[in-house]
């Protein structure tokens, strides 16, 4: 409506007098549900716009009561020169898909952090996202039974298929913390988080003591599990599964081995 607007436009003109912000290439009018039909009509017609705000300001008309004074010859100077063919009604979808280009800028901005949303279920058959991280666990259980499995012998395994899918259900776990990250901070946090996870149980899987691809995976996956990573803005919305499920990440990385 024009009476919100009027009174958003004495505020912004202000503002240019104070040498607050520059003159912007657009304003824009977001307002969710249209900016309605009497304010729609002065937008297609920017002189008259113009006009309308100087003439009911001075009248005080359109909420403006008691602020005829606040035209000052400056500010009026600054209307008239401001291209109001430059006012813009930004439609809904515009702000979603600006938004959606970067939200972590958006967060940084405004300070809201959306929900973490729910994690993605592992498929039934592994991805070829998930290969190499797949393949390092095949090789994991094929030293434990002694024998070369195949991911098909793996899947249908009685001693075997339980604790793999665990793994992958750990690795989608951290997936989602992924995803949540790249939408909120940027990839380079979920990055980061995987540099301390590194740092934290490298000794552990590499330790001498352990026997098997099986024990290192372990001291892996468990130490993971008992980090503290305070220093991560992830943190806050960590899940069970996703501190167990970053190794597999690291795995897939090329970054850590069970194998040796």
């Amino acid at each position: 409506m024009p009476t919100d607007v009027f009174k958003e436009l004495i505020k912004f003109f202000k503002h240019l007098e104070a040498g607050t912000y520059p003159a912007p290439r657009h304003y824009y009018l977001c307002a969710p549900r249209g900016v309605g039909n009497d304010l729609h009509n002065l937008l297609s017609k920017p002189d008259e716009f113009k006009q309308r705000l100087l003439d009911d300001w001075r009248a005080e008309k359109t909420g403006l009561k008691g602020r005829a004074k606040e035209l000052t010859p400056t500010v009026e100077q600054l209307v008239k020169a401001f291209e109001f063919k430059n006012i813009l009604e930004c439609q809904t979808r515009d702000l979603l898909e600006w938004h959606a280009l970067d939200q972590k800028a958006h967060f940084e901005l405004f300070g809201f952090e959306g929900e973490r949303g729910d994690d993605p279920f592992a498929p039934d058959t592994p991805t070829a996202e998930e290969q190499i991280y797949v393949e390092e666990l095949l090789r994991v259980y094929s030293e434990l039974s002694g024998d070369d499995l195949t991911l098909d012998q793996l899947m249908v395994s009685d001693s075997y298929s339980e604790h793999f899918q665990s793994q992958r259900a750990f690795f989608y776990c951290a997936e989602g913390l992924k995803i949540f990250s790249r939408d909120t901070y940027g990839e380079a946090e979920f990055d980061a988080l995987l540099d301390m996870v590194l740092i934290g149980i490298k000794s552990k899987v590499n330790s001498p003591r352990h026997k098997t691809a099986l024990d290192r995976l372990e001291a892996g996956t468990e130490g993971a599990q008992q980090l503290v990573v305070n220093d991560s803005d992830l943190t806050p919305k960590l899940r069970p599964g996703d501190l167990p499920g970053t190794c597999h990440h690291l795995v897939n990385r090329r970054r850590l081995k069970w194998v040796k």
